[in-house]
Formats: structure tokens, C-alpha cells, sequence
């Protein structure tokens, strides 16, 4: 089976690969296809952006479906997230320059 087992953390989509093929990837291998998956850029030590290419991947627009009737009750009300100038501040600088632009 080729099947991939996701599971939604608060640091991102882990996933679990069933294709034999796949999991006997070395780092550079796994590295590449995480790249090819990753909508966010940066870690602890630089700041962290949203880059969306022009086609999101299947599994993340897939993502993306199934959350967003969840995102005012859960990331608005219950996170709190853009309460205050400081938070919508940390969320906006997130996202390139040119991408709150457009």
C-alpha cells in the first residue's frame, strides 16, 4: 500500500508513509519531498513565511477544505489569535510583502 496516514499537529502536518519505496528515502530524499509540501518557511531562529505556490498540492488544498469550516470557531474565537495589534502584527509577518500586496 502506498497510503499516507496524516495527522494535523500544532507544528504541522505529520505524516506516516506506507510505500516501502518511500519510507527507505534518505534525508536529502525526505527533505525534498517536505520541501515540496511546505507552505511556511523559517524556524526558531529566522522568521517564518507563507510561501503558496500557484497550485497548492492536492493533499494541502484537501487540508485546507476540511479546515476552514472550523477556522472562525477554533483559530478566531477559541485561539484568539488577531486579538490584539501585537498578534495580527505576528500573523501578517508571516506572509511576504509582495504577497499582502497583492
Amino acid at each position: 500500500s502506498s497510503g499516507i496516514n496524516a495527522e494535523y499537529g500544532r507544528r504541522g502536518i505529520h505524516c506516516w508513509i506506507a510505500d516501502e519505496t518511500a519510507r527507505k528515502l534518505n534525508n536529502s530524499g525526505r527533505g525534498a519531498i517536505a520541501d515540496y509540501m511546505s507552505v511556511v518557511v523559517g524556524g526558531d531562529n529566522q522568521s517564518k513565511k507563507v510561501l503558496l505556490p500557484g497550485a497548492l498540492h492536492p493533499a494541502i488544498e484537501r487540508a485546507v477544505e476540511i479546515t476552514a469550516g472550523y477556522f472562525d470557531e477554533l483559530m478566531i474565537r477559541n485561539q484568539d489569535f488577531l486579538s490584539t495589534p501585537e498578534k495580527r502584527n505576528q500573523v501578517l509577518n508571516m506572509f511576504p510583502a509582495k504577497t499582502i500586496q497583492n
